[in-house]
């Protein structure tokens, strides 16, 4: 005669708990992992805003550069003023408006501050909004009539 085995109950009870044990350490795992591939792509990106900041600021240093090497009584006649460089051109005093952005969310601000006859203070802000905070980048530097 052979002998039948009776499952235990108990074992039965105890296989169930180690499922939903491993089910929720994996659910856990997996959440962990999609909120670190969700900070990673912002991060992402903020770094490539910030990048296309710093070349913003950079295009509109090289420009003013250039008015300056046109003649400097005329590149100074533009100082101590506040310009939108949304477009690179002098066509735009003060601060930029929300329907002036450049590239679709970069404001590029430059002021123009003449410390003597030969030297003009130049100073370009380029600001944007991500995740409802304002994030800026300041370029500063001195161009000279010689």
């Amino acid at each position: 005669m052979i002998k039948k085995k009776k499952k235990n109950c108990f074992s039965l009870g105890q296989s169930l708990v180690e499922m939903i044990v491993v089910v929720g350490i994996v659910t856990v795992s997996l959440v962990a992992l999609v909120r670190a591939a969700v900070v990673a792509v912002r991060n992402a990106q903020f770094a490539r805003h910030q990048s296309q900041a710093i070349d913003l600021a950079r295009e509109a240093a090289e420009w003013l550069r250039a008015e300056r090497k046109k003649g400097f009584s005329q590149f100074a006649s533009y100082a101590d003023s506040n310009y939108c460089f949304n477009n690179l051109d002098w066509n735009n005093t003060g601060s930029c408006g929300d329907d002036e952005l450049v590239n679709g969310i970069f404001k590029r601000e430059v002021s123009l501050t003449k410390e003597s006859d030969d030297l003009i203070k130049v100073e370009i802000t380029v600001s944007w909004q991500e995740r409802g905070k304002t994030h800026s980048r300041t370029i500063e530097t001195y161009l000279s009539k010689s």
